[in-house]
């Protein structure tokens, strides 16, 4: 009966895995907090007490952040090109651009040649504009995009500081840690 209740204990105490990543000392950090407008960014660089400790940008030492107070916390995890992003912007500016110059040009050919009639002018020339300058704008959108890089940010718990029990028997001594929340 006793290693069934102590089966069980340590059942129930055994750590229930996170999918969030740990954060660790030197990370980089993008901390929101509760009535503040601003985000704060910095290294990661422990906690204290109930406090959070991150050295900002620029800072020499690091600032006591409350965690009560700590509505939001990630860290960054690497960067990214916009590769797609650019691609997408500039297909379709150019491509609208490029059909509604093409949709103007076939309106204009089909007054000057009597085999043309005026729809199917502008149906041509809107398609052929599209056509031309969305793949035009694609592909310099991608350009452009792939030069720029943006930060890729993922949210994290804050660590907790454990409360530690401890029974001790007569023959035995059993403890049981259980992280508690800020």
């Amino acid at each position: 009966m006793r290693l069934i209740v102590l089966g069980l204990i340590l059942l129930l105490a055994s750590p229930v895995v996170s999918q969030e990543r740990v954060l660790e000392v030197g990370d980089r950090v993008r901390v929101k907090m509760e009535n503040l407008d601003e985000t704060l960014f910095g290294e990661y660089e422990g906690v204290e007490d109930r406090y959070l400790l991150v050295r900002q940008d620029g800072e020499p030492t690091a600032t006591r952040l409350p965690s009560w107070a700590v509505e939001d916390v990630k860290v960054q995890t690497g960067t990214k090109s916009n590769t797609v992003r650019g691609a997408v912007i500039g297909g379709v500016a150019l491509g609208l651009g490029m059909g509604i110059y093409g949709a103007l040009l076939g309106r204009g050919v089909s007054s000057f040649s009597a085999e043309v009639s005026e729809d199917e002018g502008t149906v041509v020339g809107t398609a052929m504009g599209a056509l031309v300058g969305g793949l035009a704008g694609a592909g310099v959108g991608a350009l452009i995009g792939s030069a720029i890089r943006s930060d890729v940010w993922e949210p994290v718990e804050l660590p907790a500081k454990p409360l530690v029990a401890v029974l001790h028997t007569g023959r035995f001594s059993f403890g049981v840690s259980i992280p508690v929340e800020r």
